[in-house]
């Protein structure tokens, strides 16, 4: 069943998240592996440390739908562990939500809130020149995989999302500057469960 996005708001994706009660504000260390936090006059309050002790990536969003910063890391080579962490003022850790397996060649991962609380997972490889988009329910226990949508051309920026669909744009052809802009007005493809997204991350 496709899936279409909602009207509603959505969140930034640039590393730094607000706590819409204390106005704390979260940042996404990428390169540390860690979340931390500090208040809005930019005191150092706490932070989380890495979610794993293996080299990873690591990409971080927030959604005000659900009011949880959702994190993913690689906590092992050729693997993928997303979590959550539910930003309320409280100070709760980490919970995993899915670890699912990981292909290296995959070198550009987004995480971008859809508007109606759902979560996608958004993935590139300059390699092979591909993209999948997996649709994730995280309001759901446990969460689903409600669509896969998987594609040629890697990412430029992650995707954006409005009331009405998704814009992508991706790179045309590897080494150039041509940018191919697609729009898509819903999600459709695979369900299941999330550990079969499998090696498109």
């Amino acid at each position: 069943m496709p899936h279409t996005a909602a009207a509603t708001r959505n969140s930034t994706d640039d590393g730094a998240f607000p706590d819409p009660r204390t106005h704390d504000i979260y940042v996404a260390d990428t390169f540390a592996h860690r979340v931390q936090v500090f208040d809005p006059a930019g005191n150092y309050l706490r932070q989380w440390g890495a979610f794993g002790s293996a080299p990873g990536q690591l990409a971080a969003t927030y959604s005000y739908t659900t009011r949880k910063l959702y994190v993913l890391d690689e906590p092992a080579a050729g693997q993928a562990r997303l979590a959550e962490l539910a930003v309320d003022g409280g100070r709760g850790g980490a919970h995993t939500i899915a670890v699912a397996a990981r292909d290296a060649s995959w070198n550009k991962i987004y995480l971008v809130p859809d508007l109606d609380g759902g979560l996608l997972i958004a993935s590139s490889s300059t390699k092979k020149k591909k993209h999948v988009i997996a649709r994730l329910n995280v309001n759901v226990s446990p969460p689903k995989l409600e669509a896969l949508e998987v594609g040629n051309r890697e990412f430029i920026v992650p995707p954006i999302v409005d009331g009405s669909g998704y814009t992508l744009l991706l790179r045309q052809d590897q080494g150039n500057d041509k940018i191919r802009r697609e729009r898509l007005k819903s999600l459709t493809g695979k369900q299941g469960k999330i550990e079969e997204v499998g090696t498109g991350l």
